[in-house]
């Protein structure tokens, strides 16, 4: 039942890449390069959020995979227990991402055929290749980051809950605006996957990593409070 569960996800993971890759690179006077295709492709709402629900599934496979007695029992401590949840998220939405990634680059490959694209932002000046070198680490990043997140909700909170939180929070990605509390301030974990427009790509590194350190440190606080009042497992 477990493995049914991870071949799901992976299929469905695949049918997505194919489908993101076919449509969201395709223009009316046809297919982009290869370059601004993997741009948009990695940048588009669309795909984040198919992105993200697929993660919210593996984070309840993970969650049902550790949440048992026979699982537990192999830890000294509730720190070393939920210290392993966190390792298997990685390792788990790691390969998912991974294959997702490598889907898309030869996908992309066979359709954008016209050319390499590669050439400088006029927006950042900085070259197209290193731009999305950065795009795919930083995307590889904050979606596991809320893989993270998610599985170490999953052990506070009941998983209706989350799980109608987690649907929320990606139907106000596509519908919703981002500018809650501040229009200033970007906090919301879309505006650092989408393109943004800053004065230098300097600027847009440093914005990103410093959003980086937030969410990290939100991370770390997160699980002390799981370490603290986790109590039972096999619910």
């Amino acid at each position: 039942m477990k493995t049914t569960k991870f071949k799901f996800i992976l299929f469905a993971m695949i049918i997505v890449s194919i489908y993101c890759s076919v449509t969201f690179a395709k223009t009316p006077y046809g297919f982009l390069e290869y370059i601004p295709a993997l741009l948009v492709i990695f940048t588009h709402k669309n795909f984040i959020v198919f992105t993200l629900i697929m993660l919210l599934i593996s984070n309840m496979f993970i969650y049902d995979l550790t949440n048992n007695r026979n699982y537990v029992i192999r830890f000294i401590n509730k720190k070393e227990y939920i210290d392993s949840i966190i390792k298997n998220t990685i390792l788990f939405s790691g390969i998912i991402l991974f294959i997702q990634i490598l889907l898309i680059f030869f996908i992309s490959a066979i359709f954008c055929h016209d050319g390499l694209g590669f050439y400088n932002l006029k927006t950042y000046n900085v070259n197209s290749a290193i731009y999305l070198i950065f795009i795919v680490i930083k995307y590889m990043f904050f979606v596991q980051c809320f893989s993270i997140i998610n599985v170490l909700m999953l052990n506070l909170f009941n998983r209706s809950i989350v799980t109608l939180g987690s649907v929320l929070y990606c139907v106000n990605i596509i519908f919703g605006g981002t500018d809650f509390f501040s229009k200033s301030i970007k906090w919301h974990l879309i505006d650092y996957l989408v393109p943004q427009l800053n004065s230098s790509f300097i600027l847009f590194f440093l914005h990103s990593v410093t959003y980086g350190f937030v969410v990290l440190i939100f991370i770390q606080y997160l699980r002390k409070i799981v370490v603290k009042f986790v109590k039972t497992v096999g619910k």
